[in-house]
C-alpha cells in the first residue's frame, strides 16, 4: 500500500492560495491513481490545521481518503471534541507523541476505524515500543523519513520477534521515503533528527535524490512493507509525483508478472 504525506500550507495564505495548494496535491495523487493522503499537524510552524486542510482536499475530490495527524502531547484543548470533529471527515487518525497515554488511544478507538502511530527506527527500544502499542490495538505505524535500512531491519526483527513470541499479529508498517535534492533539504531534515549517512548525502548533492529514494523503496518493498512518500519541500513535489508513479507502475508490473 502506498500513501502520500501532504504538508498543509502556511496559515498566512488566503483561501484561494490554500485551495490551489490542495489542488496540486490532489493532481499528484490522481496522476498516480492513488487516493490516500496523510495530513500532518505542524503547529510550531504555523501551518493550516490538518482538519481544515482535509476539508479543502475533500471539497476538491470527495473520494480522496485522508489520515489526519493529531499531536496529543502536550494535549491542548478538548481532545474528545477534536476526535469528534476529525471523525466527521475520516475514519483514520494518526496519534503523534502519544507516549504512555493508552487512555488517549482508547478514546481514539471509539471514534476511528483505523488508528496509527509514529515509528522512529533509529530510536532506542523502538521494537518494544511498537510491540506495546500493537498490544494496545494500533492498526499501523507511519515512520519518520529514512535514508538507510539497517535500523529499520533491526527494529522490525525485534518487533516481529516479540509479536511471534506473544502470538500477536504485527501492525501495518508504512516506511516514509522522500526524494530530496540539495543541502537545504538535508539541513532541514537533520533539524528534525533524521539520520542521513554521509555517502547518501553525497549522492543527493550529486543530484541523485530520486535514485536514492527508488533504491530505498526497492528494499522496503522487498520486506513487504507499505510506503509513505513525502515531498519535504514544495519544489520537490514533481519528484515526489514521479516517485509515486514509479511505485504504482512497479507494483502493477509485479502483479502482472506473478
Amino acid at each position: 500500500m502506498i500513501i502520500f504525506t501532504a504538508v498543509p500550507p502556511p496559515l498566512r495564505w488566503d483561501e484561494e492560495r490554500i485551495r490551489k495548494r490542495a489542488e496540486e496535491f490532489v493532481r499528484i495523487l490522481e496522476s498516480a491513481n492513488l487516493r490516500i493522503m496523510n495530513i500532518p499537524e505542524v503547529p510550531q510552524r504555523e501551518k493550516v490545521s490538518p482538519i481544515e486542510f482535509s476539508r479543502v482536499i475533500k471539497g476538491i475530490n470527495e473520494k480522496m481518503d485522508v489520515i489526519i495527524d493529531k499531536v496529543v502531547s502536550p494535549i491542548k484543548g478538548d481532545l474528545e471534541e477534536t476526535f469528534r470533529e476529525i471523525s466527521k471527515i475520516t475514519d483514520k487518525v494518526a496519534l503523534v507523541n502519544i507516549g504512555e497515554k493508552e487512555g488517549v488511544f482508547r478514546l481514539a478507538k471509539g471514534y476511528f476505524r483505523e488508528v496509527y502511530g509514529i515509528a522512529i527506527f533509529s530510536r532506542e527500544g523502538e521494537d518494544f515500543r511498537l510491540f506495546k502499542r500493537t498490544v494496545w490495538g494500533f492498526d499501523g505505524f507511519i515512520s519518520q523519513i529514512i535514508f538507510e535500512t539497517e535500523s529499520l531491519k533491526r527494529t522490525l526483527e525485534g518487533y516481529y520477534g516479540l509479536c511471534e513470541r506473544e502470538g500477536i499479529k504485527p501492525a501495518k508498517i508504512f516506511v516514509s521515503i522522500a526524494p530530496i535534492r540539495g543541502e537545504r533539504d538535508i539541513n532541514f531534515l537533520e533539524g528534525f533528527r533524521v539520520e542521513i549517512p554521509e555517502n547518501v548525502k553525497m549522492e543527493i548533492l550529486d543530484g541523485r535524490g530520486l535514485e536514492v529514494a527508488k533504491a530505498l523503496a526497492e528494499e522496503v518493498l522487498s520486506l513487504k512493507l507499505g510506503i509513505n512518500v513525502e515531498h519535504v519541500m514544495m519544489d520537490n513535489l514533481p519528484l515526489a509525483g514521479e516517485l509515486l508513479r514509479w511505485l504504482v507502475n512497479r507494483e502493477t508490473q509485479n502483479r502482472t508478472i506473478s
